[in-house]
């Protein structure tokens, strides 16, 4: 009896280990993903005020082009609204409205936004595919008709030194070359950025993970228990020891399996990881 006893605690330990580890991604998916959208909104926001100035600067001329000016702008701040409905889901946390919320681990907080790991992936998939970028695409040609629209005077302060704001516009759109604007790079960076953290997280989902179970001796330990256990069984009576012969046996058939599987699991890993 002892002997199962160790087994199940070697197992015991090896499940809480794999409950450390998720919790450990889960803390990376959340951070990485959230520092990601907060730019991207950082950039979506900075563009609503700037072509807020621009429709300011036309109203107050009111003429024939000024017109055409503000269904440009207007239009623009659609797709832009449009462009932010795309950032699905924004890291939220249950029961923030509380005064004395509970404390949540980082896996209730990534179930909580998106019920699990899974649907995580499937959530970046989402934004950087083709159809995802839509949006973007159409946020930027909308800007191009506004360009003819934006006076001058119209500045962004970068701290050190003033752009011209239609240059800033210019330049998201890859058609001036101008010192980095941190909004612009943002926005342009964003599908980028998704794409690495998808690949950051997915990565360290099965590293850490695998690597345990490849290096760790849980194997060569519920081994020993188990001869040790057939040891004991010898000396038992004739009709108790077929069954637990038996028994042994077929844990030896189940742990041989997953030892196999691990190593294909391994190989597999390593062969996907050296694709990307």
């Amino acid at each position: 009896m002892n002997h199962i006893n160790r087994i199940r605690d070697i197992l015991i330990n090896l499940d809480s280990q794999s409950s450390l580890h998720e919790e450990t991604v889960a803390e990376c998916a959340l951070v990485y993903y959230y520092n990601a959208v907060s730019k991207f909104l950082n950039g979506i926001l900075f563009y609503e005020e700037k072509l807020n100035e621009v429709l300011e600067s036309l109203n107050n001329k009111l003429n024939s082009q000024s017109e055409k000016g503000i269904n440009a702008v207007k239009e623009t701040l659609d797709t832009l609204r449009r462009l932010k409905e795309t950032i699905q889901p924004k890291i939220e946390c249950p029961f923030n409205q509380l005064s004395h919320p509970p404390e949540l681990t980082n896996i209730e907080i990534l179930e909580y936004n998106f019920k699990t790991f899974e649907e995580y992936f499937k959530a970046i998939d989402r934004m950087v595919s083709s159809e995802g970028q839509i949006p973007f695409e159409e946020f930027k040609d909308a800007l191009r008709n506004v360009l003819p629209y934006v006076d001058y005077p119209l500045t962004h302060s970068t701290g050190s030194h003033s752009i011209v704001l239609k240059n800033v516009f210019l330049q998201l759109l890859g058609e001036y070359n101008v010192s980095a604007v941190f909004e612009n790079t943002c926005l342009n960076k964003y599908y980028e950025n998704l794409r690495i953290i998808g690949r950051k997280v997915l990565q360290k989902h099965f590293e850490s993970l695998i690597k345990s179970l490849v290096s760790e001796n849980w194997k060569n330990e519920i081994e020993k228990e188990l001869s040790a256990l057939e040891r004991e069984v010898s000396l038992a009576y004739k009709h108790q020891r077929k069954r637990i012969e038996q028994g042994i046996q077929d844990a030896r058939a189940v742990l041989n399996s997953l030892s196999q599987d691990v190593t294909e699991l391994q190989d597999e890993y390593e062969r996907i990881f050296g694709l990307l």
